[in-house]
């Protein structure tokens, strides 16, 4: 059986060219010794080494032996476990195939709990990164098991058991993403924010946008409300021997398209796209408390100096739908979703489509309006009412990127 006879047969419509080198080779071993993977001795021995899944280790366990029970998904399932071996690759082909789902209002064990059984598969090498940066065996057990959470949000959404976060939890596999206090920290190599961040001799500080195409009336092409390519244009920062020349941010997610100039002899560049930052992420566990938030950053300074010493970031960073500006019309300035946005002093551009709220606050997924009846979403809490007015209104939240420097902690 060939690699695309394989793809066809168990309903994968895309993959990773560099699968087609390994697939021989994982073909041979799975002919010869199976998937270890799919065991239930695999199971039970990880879950007893490494403490995790006890709640949930029989729906593993059935959901490894129905995929066991198709000799074509159980091939397929050991060449996606090879191919995220390679740490180089994994997470770029991850997000390059396009894993067999149960169709539309099917549920399929085998299929919905596929994403879960890849995670499992990679518990030990996670387990080794943990050890080596001899972090507090809590934090470890706590990170492993939120693996699993992610079936429990499945469930919540579908009202079946299944996963749609390998590719998000890779975060955690390499040893990247932590929960520390009330939110978690992310180690990212690159800052997403869209701007290159310049301060003076005063130490005042400017962002102007560092190549990012914009709509005609200064926010990010491509957003809701924003798809026209009319006169779209691109913020580019030019840099001459004298000056750094581009378009600044305004601090409410739009950018001018008046050039702004800021002489060399005056101003030096201190954040761009490819310095570190700690990325932040707010888990949806529990209320946004302003005092626990304050707390936390503190919390992850002083856990990224004591377990990543050579980790040498330049700010802390957020893209989320909690720091658009325009939540403190809707919600007032002492909501904990206002105070937490403010937290980041230099708010600049919208870097989604503008669905992020519904996807995080409804639990709906796409467009709204599109993929699902606007109109229907309830508006049972303050928040839910004000966004689907404001929607009404033709104006979007969006998650805007922000950031704030060691020495501006909240």
């Amino acid at each position: 059986m060939t690699l695309e006879e394989l793809m066809t047969r168990v309903g994968c419509e895309k993959w990773p060219e560099r699968w087609n080198d390994i697939y021989d080779a994982v073909a041979a071993n799975f002919e010869k010794n199976g998937c270890i993977y799919l065991t239930p001795e695999y199971y039970d021995d990880t879950a007893k080494k490494y403490g995790v899944f006890e709640g949930r280790l029989d729906l593993y366990k059935r959901a490894a032996a129905a995929v066991a029970e198709n000799k074509e998904l159980s091939l397929f399932f050991a060449l996606v476990c090879r191919a995220v071996e390679n740490r180089g690759t994994a997470f770029g082909e991850l997000r390059a195939v396009k894993l067999p789902k149960s169709p539309e209002g099917e549920h399929i064990l085998a299929l919905d709990m596929l994403e879960a059984l890849i995670i499992f598969s990679q518990i030990p090498y996670c387990y080794s990164l943990f050890s080596a940066r001899k972090l507090p065996e809590e934090l470890v057990r706590l990170m492993l098991c939120k693996l699993e959470y992610g079936v429990t949000n499945y469930e919540l959404r579908h009202g079946v058991p299944g996963y749609a976060h390998l590719l998000w939890n890779q975060h955690i596999i390499n040893c990247e993403l932590f929960r520390i206090g009330r939110l978690e920290l992310e180690l990212c190599q690159t800052c997403y924010a869209g701007v290159s961040v310049f301060e003076n001799k005063k130490g005042e500080r400017v962002a102007l946008v560092d190549n990012v195409r914009m709509h005609k009336d200064g926010r990010t092409l491509g957003i809701i409300f924003y798809e026209d390519e009319t006169d779209a244009w691109d913020a580019v920062i030019t840099e001459t021997e004298t000056d750094y020349i581009g378009y600044a941010t305004d601090g409410t997610g739009r950018a001018s398209h008046v050039e702004t100039k800021l002489p060399k002899s005056e101003w030096r560049r201190i954040l761009s796209p490819n310095d570190k930052v700690i990325s932040i992420h707010i888990p949806a566990d529990g209320k946004l408390d302003d005092a626990a938030v304050r707390a936390t950053y503190p919390e992850m300074q002083k856990f990224v100096e004591t377990y990543f010493p050579d980790f040498d970031y330049k700010a802390f960073y957020c893209a989320s739908w909690l720091l658009d500006p325009t939540l403190e019309e809707l919600l007032g300035s002492e909501s904990n979703i206002v105070k937490f946005g403010k937290g980041f002093r230099h708010r600049f551009i919208a870097r989604d489509a503008g669905y992020g709220v519904f996807h995080f606050a409804f639990r709906v997924k796409g467009k709204p309006g599109t993929d699902y009846p606007f109109d229907d979403l309830p508006e049972n809490t303050r928040l839910f009412k004000a966004v689907k007015e404001h929607y009404k209104g033709g104006r979007g939240i969006y998650a805007v990127s922000g950031v704030f420097f060691p020495d501006e902690m909240p």
